[in-house]
């Protein structure tokens, strides 16, 4: 009897030993899934409509724990967005570049911090492409959409009288007021307004909860923390890309294939040479990548207007991608 006993009691201490055991690992597998759920990477996409009459993709990576902050710096990006749309677009009435445009001579127009950011850099930009790059040229601009409209092209004296206003030095910039010489002087702000608003939207979506970032507006893009392969596409072959890898930086492309004048059965290019007033005749399409998105906009027309010579004036860290000629 007591060899039976002594025989239940230890087995009695097995069984106990079990129960804890699978109890313990049951509490460790918890523990497991629980780290590993919430460390688990998701990337969230957000496509908003209506921004800059395109389209739009906004990303970023993040750990599952902090999906409710993604979600936060994704509605703030949008916003941002579309804020830098209202102040910069010559396409909206109310943007404060419109204001600009439209006002009389000697009017100061006070600017938001960010239009006159976009002003000063411009301004830098036309020096450091000896005037290739010129947001200045909206006269011209205008006379050869005008031409488009009326079928007839711009004659020597309308063009010379639009170059005349088409000059940084009819414009005065203050700390937070730009002054216009001339009523006639406008600005255009394709080649740079988007480009920067892209790097604002992902400055905004950057933090230390955030793994990776992009941005990407009708095609033009920036990556923070990121590294992703960009197709290209050849505008004389629809069905040919070309492709290269972004890292940390931004991307745009510039050209004449999707937006043209056309007068009497010709094509001419929307973008304008400003040291001659007229359509570019180089290039169908140019790709920059850079540091940044305002860089690589901003590059990406300049080049189209200086031709190949152009890629000995690109700043460290920008390259053309890609330089499609006629």
């Amino acid at each position: 009897m007591t060899l039976i006993a002594e025989h239940q009691k230890f087995t009695w201490k097995q069984y106990l030993a079990q129960v804890a055991f699978v109890g313990l690992a049951v509490l460790v597998g918890f523990a497991i899934h629980h780290v590993s759920q919430s460390s688990k990477i998701d990337t969230l996409e957000r496509h908003p409509e209506g921004i800059m009459g395109t389209s739009c993709t906004l990303a970023v990576s993040v750990s599952w724990k902090d999906r409710n902050v993604a979600e936060q710096k994704l509605d703030a990006a949008e916003k941002i967005l579309r804020e830098c749309e209202l102040l910069t677009s010559t396409w909206l009435e109310t943007s404060e570049i419109s204001r600009f445009n439209s006002a009389p001579a000697g009017e100061p127009i006070p600017l938001s911090p960010f239009t006159m950011e976009c002003f000063r850099k411009a301004q830098k930009a036309y020096q450091e492409t000896d005037g290739a790059f010129d947001i200045t040229c909206g006269p011209v601009w205008e006379l050869w959409k005008k031409g488009a409209e009326e079928n007839q092209l711009p004659t020597e004296t309308a063009l010379a009288q639009a170059r005349n206003a088409s000059c940084w030095a009819n414009i005065t910039l203050g700390e937070n007021f730009a002054v216009k010489k001339n009523a006639a002087t406008r600005v255009v702000t394709g080649g740079i307004a988007k480009g920067m608003a892209i790097d604002k939207a992902l400055a905004t979506l950057m933090g230390p909860e955030i793994v990776s970032a992009m941005v990407e507006v009708g095609g033009d893009m920036a990556l923070w923390k990121n590294q992703r392969p960009v197709e290209i596409r050849n505008p004389k072959e629809e069905s040919a890309t070309t492709e290269c890898v972004l890292s940390d930086g931004g991307l745009c492309t510039s050209g004449d294939y999707a937006r043209f004048f056309e007068i009497d059965g010709q094509k001419y290019s929307q973008i304008i040479d400003p040291r001659t007033s007229r359509p570019v005749t180089f290039f169908t399409s140019v790709t920059v990548s850079a540091p940044d998105a305002t860089t690589a906009d901003i590059w990406a027309t300049a080049l189209c207007v200086l031709g190949p010579e152009g890629e000995k004036r690109l700043p460290d860290g920008t390259q053309a991608q890609q330089l499609l000629q006629h």
